[in-house]
């Protein structure tokens, strides 16, 4: 768990190389015909390039417990939803401890800004006194886009998925018992489900990443005008 401080100013690596060239033609054929054409660069507005709003541990929501059990017996209830209180929000104090036994959200640095490479390609020519035909084409081509929401990096290993539900959800000694005593946190019971104990992170209960900047798009059109 790390943190921006005097250092390191924000929680993205800086994408210094967005250059956006332009460039364009237009040229007569003749006194009918013309062609025109055109190429650029150009720059999304992203996470990297904005500040967003405050991010965890500064920023923390409280959710429902249902049942810390699999749903065997009841806990939060409709009339009493936050039987152990309201989370707050802790800042960086607790450092590399910070959200144990809870499921933090992070960003993941490696943001590139979303880039989109634009192109097109025209003939106009004049076919009546009052009247003009004109054949383009343009296209589109996305680099470095978001691919999503969050992640979960904190799941069950398919590995496991041959010990059976019930298996997965016995009981067992919790060995974060009296490490995790915020009352709020589904670790600081003295039992736990097994299947949590098998997870990648098991000091949180979930673990939620945002996606890189991954995906791609492409786009190509014909466009006729009379």
């Amino acid at each position: 768990m790390l943190f921006t401080d005097s250092n390191t100013r924000s929680p993205f690596n800086k994408d210094m190389n967005n250059i956006q060239p332009r460039i364009g033609f237009a040229y007569a054929l003749n006194n009918r015909t013309s062609v025109r054409g055109g190429y650029g660069i150009y720059y999304s507005v992203s996470n990297v390039s904005i500040t967003s709003d405050f991010g965890p541990p500064y920023s923390v929501s409280t959710n429902i417990q249902w049942s810390r059990d699999g749903g065997i017996t009841p806990y939060a209830t409709l009339a009493n939803p936050f039987p152990d209180g309201i989370i707050m929000p802790s800042g960086k104090s607790a450092g590399t401890s910070t959200f144990i036994g809870f499921g933090p959200i992070s960003e993941t640095r490696t943001w590139k800004t979303p880039q989109y490479q634009q192109w097109s390609f025209s003939i106009q020519r004049s076919v009546l006194r009052d009247a003009l035909i004109e054949v383009n084409y343009v296209g589109t081509k996305g680099t470095y886009l978001p691919f999503g929401g969050l992640e979960n990096i904190n799941l069950l290993h398919h590995n496991n998925w041959g010990l059976g539900r019930t298996v997965l959800n016995q009981l067992v000694a919790n060995p974060f018992y009296g490490v995790i005593t915020d009352p709020g946190s589904l670790l600081s019971a003295p039992t736990i489900q097994r299947s949590r104990l098998l997870v990648p992170y098991p000091q949180y209960t979930s673990v939620a990443v945002s996606q890189p900047t991954i995906a791609n798009s492409i786009y190509h059109a014909g466009q006729v005008k009379f």
